[in-house]
């Protein structure tokens, strides 16, 4: 009976566990989603305006504190790159180059359509571990 309780126990554990990580998914998830529509807002209105900044504020912190909620280093990884990506392509797409800020040139779209892939399959593989 011990062993039977045991058993129940350690499955029991282990859906809420895989539950958890799931709704981590999701919110990463999510939040990716807010953050892109975000970046997209404020490169379609042009100059930053108060709505616009706060909108970007806001879903970046969303996205960096659903990412830390993974604890997952290979995801935050993924993340990080794809976030950085996100930033320079929408702050530097059309604008004059600089001769000074040739470390940072914008991305073009298949190199964020990869970055997106290897964090999506980053957070695949984390909700999959068990």
């Amino acid at each position: 009976m011990f062993a039977a309780y045991l058993t129940a126990e350690l499955v029991g554990r282990r859906n809420r566990n895989a539950e958890r990580r799931k709704r981590r998914v999701d919110r990463a998830a999510e939040s990716c989603d807010r953050l892109e529509a975000a970046y997209a807002n404020y490169r379609v209105t042009g100059d930053e305006t108060a709505a616009t900044g706060h909108e970007l504020a806001a879903a970046s912190r969303a996205f960096a504190r659903a990412i830390e909620g993974c604890d997952d280093r290979w995801v935050r990884e993924r993340a990080n790159a794809y976030s950085n990506a996100l930033r320079t392509y929408y702050l530097l797409f059309g604008q004059p180059r600089d001769p000074l800020d040739e470390d940072h040139a914008a991305p073009n779209v298949s190199a964020l359509i990869t970055r997106s892939a290897q964090f999506s399959a980053a957070l695949r593989a984390y909700e999959e571990r068990g």
